[in-house]
C-alpha cells in the first residue's frame, strides 16, 4: 500500500521541480548537440542523465506483487540470484529460493557443522546472505547460527562450513572480493575468511545424496571490534579498501581491510532496519512498516505533489500467526495487528524492481511479508 505523510515544513517542492527542470534541460541540450554533430558533448555519459531522472520517479511508479509464503517466520535477509529468482533467509533458519514468476519455493538444506563446533545459545535464524562479485559463491549462516556456510552458484552445491570464529549469531557477511569475506557477529567480533581450495582441511561429517560432502575451515583472523556492542551490519568500499561496521550501541566503525585494524569510530543516533543505495536515492526500511526514499542530491526525502507530503510506502500486517502467544498476550494487551518491519530489501541490477521482505517486529510474534515492487 502506498501512503503519504505530512511534511513538517509544509512547503511546496520547488527544489524538486528545479531538479526535474535541470535534468530536462540537460537531456534537451544533449540531444540538440548530438543532432548538430557536435563532437564535444557537455556530458560523456548520457545514461547517467536518464538514470538520475528515473531514480527520482521510480518509487512513485512501483506497484506491489505480494507472495504468500505460508508459516515462514520473519524474512531477515535476501539476495537476487537472477532476473526471476530471489534467495532469502528466515528467523526459523530456513534458506529458500523464491521463483518470482510462479511464487514457488525451493528449500536449500542448511549445512551442518562438525562435532567440534559449539552452537550459539538461543539460535535465531539466517541474518545475512552475501554473493561474491563474480556471482559464483554465496555465503550465509550454517545450521549453527554462529558458523559460516558457503555454497556454489547457481547449483547451491555446498563448498564449506566455517567454524571457530564466533560464539554468537552471525549478523552480517560482506565479500571483499571473490575469495575473501568478513563476518560480523553478535559477539562483537569480526572474522576474516578465505574461500579458496579445501584439499588440506577437514571434511564434513555429512555425506548423503541430498547434501554432498563439503569442507570444514577456520578463519584467517578474528578480532574484537573495540567499543562495539554486537556487530550488526557491514559495508565495504572497494576503492578506499575500508570496511564500515555498525554496532547495536550506535557506533560506526571504520576498518582498514589490508591491515585488518580499526582506524576510527563515531557515535550515531537513531536506527533503521535495512538500507540500500540506488543512483542518488537511499531506500530505507523501518521497523514500522514504512519504506522511505532519501534524495542525496536534494538533501531530503522524496516528496509527492507540490512537496507537502513525503512519498513512502506502508506495508500492512500481511501474514501473522495467531498462535497461543499472540492470543494470550498481544491480542488482549494491544488489540491490534502489528505492521511488518522491513528487515531486507534489494534492487535488481536494472534498478526497476525492488524485493521487500520482513515480518512483525515484536520477537514473540510469528509472521512474514514478501513483495516485489516494480
Amino acid at each position: 500500500m502506498i501512503t503519504k505523510s505530512k511534511h513538517k515544513d509544509g512547503l511546496c517542492g520547488s527544489s524538486r521541480e528545479q531538479l526535474h527542470a535541470r535534468i530536462g534541460r540537460e537531456l534537451f541540450l544533449y540531444t540538440q548537440r548530438r543532432e548538430l554533430g557536435c563532437r564535444n558533448f557537455c556530458y560523456t555519459n548520457p545514461h547517467r542523465i536518464v538514470d538520475d531522472y528515473a531514480s527520482q520517479l521510480m518509487p512513485q511508479l512501483f506497484q506491489e506483487k505480494e507472495y504468500r509464503l505460508g508459516q515462514i517466520n520473519k524474512i531477515f535477509s535476501s539476495q537476487w540470484l537472477n532476473t526471476k529468482q530471489i534467495v532469502f533467509g528466515t528467523k526459523c533458519n530456513k534458506l529458500e529460493v523464491l521463483d518470482l514468476n510462479t511464487g514457488n519455493l525451493d528449500h536449500i538444506p542448511s549445512l551442518k557443522s562438525s562435532n567440534n563446533s559449539v552452537p550459539a545459545s538461543c539460535p535465531c535464524g539466517i541474518h545475512s546472505i552475501a554473493v561474491n562479485p563474480s556471482k559464483t559463491l554465496l555465503a550465509t549462516g550454517a545450521e549453527n547460527t554462529n558458523d559460516l556456510a558457503v555454497y556454489k552458484l547457481p547449483t547451491f552445491d555446498p563448498v564449506c562450513v566455517g567454524e571457530r570464529a564466533h560464539n554468537d549469531w552471525i549478523f552480517d557477511i560482506c565479500w571483499l572480493d571473490d575469495e575473501f569475506l568478513v563476518t560480523g557477529s553478535r559477539d562483537s567480533h569480526l572474522g576474516l575468511w578465505r574461500i579458496d581450495g579445501f584439499d588440506d582441511v577437514d571434511s564434513s561429517p555429512l555425506n548423503s545424496l541430498q547434501v554432498p560432502e563439503y569442507s570444514i575451515t577456520s578463519p584467517l583472523l578474528v578480532k574484537e571490534c573495540t567499543d562495539a556492542r554486537k556487530v550488526r551490519a557491514l559495508a565495504y568500499h572497494d576503492e578506499r579498501k575500508e570496511l564500515a561496521v555498525l554496532s547495536l550501541n550506535a557506533y560506526f566503525h571504520i576498518w582498514d581491510v589490508e591491515t585488518f585494524k580499526m582506524v576510527s569510530n563515531s557515535f550515531l543516533e537513531g536506527g533503521i532496519r535495512s538500507v540500500s543505495f540506488h543512483e542518488d536515492i537511499i531506500t530505507i526500511g523501518t521497523g514500522t512498516g514504512h519504506i522511505l526514499f532519501f534524495d542525496l542530491k536534494g538533501g531530503k526525502y522524496l516528496e509527492s505533489g507540490c512537496g507537502s507530503f513525503l512519498w513512502h510506502w506502508f506495508l500492512g500486517p500481511k501474514f501473522q500467526l495467531h498462535d497461543e502467544n499472540y492470543m494470550g498476550f498481544f491480542m488482549h494487551q494491544y488489540n491490534q495487528e502489528f505492521p511488518n518491519a522491513i528487515y531486507t530489501h534489494q534492487y535488481d541490477d536494472s534498478g526497476t524492481r525492488l524485493f521487500v521482505a520482513g515480518g512483525p517486529l515484536p520477537a514473540g510474534l510469528w509472521g512474514n511479508y514478501a513483495g516485489l515492487w516494480s
